[in-house]
């Protein structure tokens, strides 16, 4: 079964790409037939239409206070939140506590640099950059806060634009 999916990947985990694969055509298209570079964008709703055996339940939730059973999910995904939420270390715990063993945590994020003088920059900027950002503390560092959580192991760190922005893996244990 797939989700919304990129031309790369599946948000459900499976590794059946051939619906959306974009390799031969350099490129791909939205729904509405728009070019859109290496990504195809998808509603969740146009996700359920093509997906009808795949049961979609949409929930409207606060991040840092789940309304989901602990060890319900195997992969939790999350892009470019913690840095606008009021308790990002919280809705990470969540993450967490959700997750079933074994699972894993794919996280996409704006973070402190490892670059000092730049990180540094971030700290020093950050109260000017939240309001033109939605909020957005890009001085905060992810790969801490994940290192932090119990049980948790980070199988895969990557970072990107100067080390401002970070990919993780993180397997619970």
């Amino acid at each position: 079964s797939r989700g919304v999916a990129d031309g790369n990947s599946s948000s459900s985990g499976s590794n059946d790409n051939s619906e959306n694969d974009t390799s031969s055509s350099g490129g791909s298209s939205s729904s509405s037939g728009e070019r859109t570079g290496d990504i195809t964008y998808h509603t969740a709703a146009d996700a359920g239409a093509r997906n009808t055996s795949l049961p979609v339940r949409l929930v409207q939730a606060d991040a840092a206070r789940l309304p989901f059973p602990d060890s319900s999910f195997d992969t939790v995904l999350d892009t470019f939140s913690l840095c606008v939420l009021d308790k990002p270390k919280a809705a990470l715990t969540e993450m967490w506590r959700v997750l079933r063993p074994d699972g894993r945590l794919l996280l996409l994020e704006h973070s402190r640099s490892d670059n000092a003088f730049l990180g540094a920059y971030q700290a020093a900027t950050r109260s000017l950059v939240a309001p033109l950002s939605k909020g957005c503390d890009w001085s905060q560092d992810v790969p801490a806060m994940v290192g932090a959580l119990p049980a948790l192991h980070i199988s895969r760190q990557q970072r990107h634009l100067a080390g401002m922005v970070v990919d993780i893996i993180a397997i619970k244990h």
